[in-house]
């Protein structure tokens, strides 16, 4: 219960512009935290008061683990380009599930990425990006026939973002050898890719197998 009374500590706390992203992700895995019980071992009376003492209990309890289990997100990779007044302020890789991934890459457990992003310039960031942060990309599907997607975030003066995407996929969507999902694995997925026609077959039986196999 101790997690569960974290996670309402972090929403009521005021935090700052630069915690946003992580105050989100860090939501994300306590609000599931349950879903992990079974890895956790006296670790239930724990009481989390600010965004970094969160982080570090999360490391504390990956390394208090028995048995890991492995990770598995799903989803699409974009270079988001951030504009504010007009100029280019920022460029980072984004993506709902890649972000979720990376934090979980970043608190040290076992995560892996399936998706898709060309062998460009573009693709070779993002690549390396996500191995920097933990996340394994044997699973994704490097094109050579067209280029990553770039998603154009344009913010207002209360920093709401106005989007334009630009794509260039190739004719061959997502044709990627997919892991053997086991038993308690974990498998992260939604958004966009959930509902994109050209993949939708192959996201679907994966998620199908999946669960047939007790993840």
């Amino acid at each position: 219960y101790g997690l569960v009374g974290s996670e309402m500590c972090i929403r009521d706390r005021p935090y700052t512009g630069e915690h946003h992203c992580l105050h989100n992700q860090l939501r994300f895995v306590l609000s599931n935290i349950y879903y992990y019980r079974s890895m956790f071992t006296d670790m239930l009376d724990l009481f989390v008061y600010s965004l970094p003492d969160t982080k570090l209990v999360i490391q504390i309890i990956c390394l208090s683990t028995k048995s890991m289990r492995r990770i598995f997100g799903i989803g699409e990779t974009v270079l988001d380009v951030i504009f504010k007044n007009g100029q280019p302020q920022a460029a980072k890789p984004g993506g709902a599930m890649l972000n979720s991934i990376v934090s979980l890459g970043r608190i040290g457990l076992p995560v892996h990425f399936i998706s898709e992003y060309a062998g460009d310039q573009v693709g070779t960031l993002i690549d390396r990006f996500l191995h920097e942060n933990g996340v394994d990309t044997s699973f994704v599907y490097r094109f050579r026939d067209g280029k990553t997607k770039l998603a154009l975030a344009f913010l207002d003066d209360r920093n709401d973002a106005e989007y334009t995407f630009y794509e260039k996929y190739s004719e061959k969507r997502l044709e990627t050898e997919f892991p053997a999902i086991g038993r308690d694995d974990i498998v992260l997925c939604g958004s966009i890719y959930a509902v994109t026609a050209e993949i939708r077959t192959r996201f679907r039986d994966f998620i199908n197998r999946a669960r047939d196999n007790g993840a």
